[in-house]
């Protein structure tokens, strides 16, 4: 808990992806189901939103295929 809370304070309190302060979750940078870790260096916050758009995505491809 207190490995997530320094992540979340590290990188702001913000959704990583869009910025927004909204209530924040735990995403995997790589999927659990893409060979991902429960690793704190694996995981960053995210808001609900952004969490489920970008779904079983790496970080590289919710990018992508959000800027299209």
């Amino acid at each position: 808990t207190q490995e997530w809370l320094d992540k979340r304070a590290l990188l702001g309190n913000v959704c990583v992806y869009c910025g927004e302060a909204r209530p924040l979750e735990r995403d995997h940078q790589v999927p659990i189901s893409r060979g991902g870790t429960n690793d704190i260096f694996n995981i960053v916050p995210a808001c609900r939103t952004c969490n489920r758009q970008k779904h079983n995505k790496t970080v590289g491809e919710f990018l992508t295929a959000r800027a299209s």
